[in-house]
């Protein structure tokens, strides 16, 4: 007797669902999981290139965008839905007065995010990307360690950004949704 062969499903499983898993035992809790569409992703870690572009930024926004009307976060979860929480390299948020202690932030939180992209470009282009627009993040800037230029999108309609502009070094960025960001590429590439 033969069966009848059956397709291959892919299972997705809530936000929660991981979590309650990883309370549980069953899952081991790793740094820089992030989960897209119901899909857990293990993201690599930091070259050394972009661990010290990390450090650089980091330095550089703590020591010019002390308390202002928006926070900057390092690593920090973003829960988009149900199904997809992800862990950008910078994410500026709205201050919120329990500073976010109270649960993670959400798409309506989110002023601005910045993938410092090498080896995960094109996961960050073709997957994280697309979700940032669908739940309409203002701005994204992903910094093309491979092309070694910025590339900010921003006007999300319908899942894709209608607007996207190549930045190189000796080019200055201005953020649409930041008041007062602006930086120079060569601080961030160079």
């Amino acid at each position: 007797m033969i069966r009848p062969r059956k397709e291959v499903r892919i299972k997705r499983f809530s936000v929660d669902d991981y979590y309650k898993m990883v309370d549980a035992g069953i899952l081991p809790e790793c740094p820089h999981e992030e989960i897209l569409d119901g899909i857990l992703y293990e993201m690599p870690s930091s070259t050394p290139k972009k661990a010290a572009i990390t450090n650089r930024l980091n330095a550089l926004f703590c020591k010019n965008f002390d308390d202002k009307d928006f926070s900057i976060h390092l690593y920090r979860l973003v829960r988009l839905d149900d199904f997809n929480e992800l862990e950008p390299d910078f994410v500026f948020l709205k201050k919120r007065e329990d500073s976010y202690r109270n649960g993670h932030p959400t798409a309506n939180d989110v002023m601005l995010v910045m993938e410092i992209s090498d080896e995960s470009i094109e996961f960050d282009k073709s997957k994280k990307l697309p979700l940032y627009a669908k739940f309409e993040i203002q701005e994204v800037w992903i910094v093309n360690l491979p092309k070694n230029i910025i590339e900010i999108h921003t006007k999300p309609n319908e899942g894709i950004y209608q607007t996207v502009k190549i930045k190189k070094l000796g080019e200055i960025i201005k953020s649409e949704t930041i008041p007062d960001l602006e930086i120079e590429v060569n601080k961030i590439l160079g």
